[in-house]
């Protein structure tokens, strides 16, 4: 009822507030920050984070935003396996999946603190991610959320991002593709395209199919957001494809199917895409080209990030 609260009031004054309608949304916000720590359901108070996040940065207080993520940021680092939902005990890893990729989804609009570093909200939670006890060894959770991260490093060098909060300068606007900023991107890339395919590379011999299936997500991630006009990008994906096609599941096939028909449609106006197309049918599933070497990533890694 707080959050609602503070929305009302933003679409009553219509995104420009006063000193009184600024002081009520602080308040409201600071209600919620000491009051959210108090329940027990730890998947309940990570939603309340985000959402109170949302809601502050949506009434352009940018400084209790942030702190909301930090809290739930925090809050992740101890997350137990196990949650209780409608009276069982379930796994964690498909309610974790959902909030930490809406968690990113409001970070693509986060600016970042002049004084905390580049994205270092973004950094804080992959930290976060790669050192989570929650996640089983069997679970594809932690993989797909680097992937996600790709997704949101990538999002960051676009020259104007996406979506905006009206009032609120997002990064966009406050680095204006810095090189320092962009460099400082391509690094972190790197190192999670590093984790991602040494995952890749580990599940060879252990689980095949899982191997598969996470590779085709790698896939739908790069071609999505990297610059298949880069030879090295579009390389890495023709190999990614083939890597899927190996050990491919049912699910597997009907996905890639699917983003088949995506590419396809795709070729009919961008060339890139039609490249990528001719090389998927004429190319065999030679998987010993997929390769996990430090400088491989290093190539992928930069133009998996320039596409506008």
């Amino acid at each position: 009822k707080v959050n609602t609260l503070a929305v009302s009031t933003h679409r009553i004054v219509n995104s420009v507030h006063s000193t009184a309608t600024s002081s009520f949304i602080r308040a409201c916000m600071a209600f919620c920050y000491i009051t959210i720590p108090s329940l027990e359901h730890p998947l309940q108070k990570l939603q309340l984070y985000i959402l109170c996040a949302q809601t502050a940065y949506l009434n352009q207080s940018l400084s209790q935003g942030d702190g909301f993520l930090k809290m739930a940021i925090t809050l992740l680092s101890e997350f137990p396996k196990q949650i209780e939902i409608e009276g069982k005990l379930v796994s964690s890893d498909k309610y974790l999946y959902e909030s930490v990729t809406n968690l990113m989804s409001t970070l693509v609009i986060a600016p970042d603190n002049p004084d905390a570093g580049v994205l270092y909200l973004a950094h804080g939670l992959n930290n976060v991610i790669n050192h989570m006890k929650c996640f089983d060894d069997t679970s594809e959770t932690r993989v797909m959320l680097f992937i996600n991260m790709l997704c949101l490093l990538s999002t960051q060098i676009q020259k104007i991002l996406p979506y905006h909060i009206p009032k609120v300068e997002s990064n966009d606007t406050l680095y204006g593709n810095d090189e320092n900023f962009i460099n400082e991107i391509h690094q972190r890339l790197t190192r999670i395209c590093e984790q991602i395919i040494q995952t890749l590379k580990d599940l060879a011999t252990t689980n095949p199919k899982r191997q598969s299936t996470l590779a085709l997500e790698f896939f739908s991630r790069l071609i999505a957001h990297g610059d298949l006009n880069q030879p090295k990008c579009m390389k890495f994906a023709v190999n990614l494809w083939d890597l899927a096609q190996k050990s491919s599941t049912p699910d597997t096939q009907k996905s890639a199917k699917r983003i088949l028909t995506f590419i396809e449609t795709r070729s009919d106006h961008d060339q890139a895409f039609k490249r990528l197309s001719d090389l998927i049918s004429s190319t065999s599933n030679d998987t010993s080209r997929v390769s996990s070497r430090s400088a491989s990533v290093s190539n992928v890694a930069q133009p998996l990030n320039t596409a506008d």
